[in-house]
């Protein structure tokens, strides 16, 4: 089981660092989770927790499924203690029962079944790993800190915010930049932050130095 949480750990992190996790085929997209999970080669009990790492990184609902089933069902291992154990035509049987699942039945799930959690997969506006920009905390009395993220383009004076949502997933609040009006441009491009960059810098410092 710990195998099957460093590696979900892995993929939330490398599958969110690309721009384009899946594409608008859904058959396509449960192929390229059979690619992905047969050659892993984990259990059911592993194979969940690295589903959950690929939900969670934006991986398509079809993709994550398919990744899910097909890791303890079509890996090398299984695959050959098929052929040496059982008949040939029931190996056939098998192997083609299972293929059906993962590339027809899944994808048809998700487009009748999965609707919401399909469509959510679907929102390419997700932002799971924050990347430069500004990290902005709102404190309220009383009420727990809000973070955010802003990532502004002061070339053509575009600006794209993001914030974590129940799961705490950071997403985009939009699909594109949007134009920054007068007091963003003020902020972001022609305030000169060297101070503060310095101070945060000096205190990084001195609690490194303290502990």
């Amino acid at each position: 089981m710990t195998f099957g949480f460093l590696l979900g750990g892995a993929f939330l992190t490398l599958f969110g660092l690309f721009e384009r996790r899946g594409t608008s085929n859904r058959f396509l997209n449960s192929l390229i989770g059979v690619g992905a999970g047969a050659p892993l080669g984990v259990c059911v009990n592993c194979a969940a927790p690295i589903a959950r790492g690929l939900h969670s990184s934006g991986a398509r609902i079809e993709t994550t499924l398919s990744a899910m089933f097909s890791s303890p069902t079509l890996n090398i291992i299984v695959v050959t203690m098929m052929f040496s154990i059982f008949p040939i035509y029931l190996t056939a049987i098998k192997l083609g029962t299972t293929l059906f699942f993962l590339l027809i039945v899944i994808p048809l799930l998700s487009r009748t079944v999965f609707k919401n959690e399909s469509a959510d997969s679907y929102d390419d506006t997700s932002c799971p790993v924050p990347t430069g920009g500004f990290r902005e905390v709102l404190l309220r009395y009383e009420e727990e800190p809000r973070i955010s993220m802003s990532e502004p383009d002061c070339s053509d004076k575009t600006i794209l915010y993001s914030g974590p949502d129940s799961e705490g997933v950071f997403r985009y609040t939009s699909r594109t930049s949007q134009p920054m009006n007068e007091q963003e441009v003020a902020i972001y491009c022609e305030y000169d932050w060297s101070k503060e960059k310095e101070a945060l810098r000096a205190e990084a410092l001195k609690q490194i130095q303290a502990k």
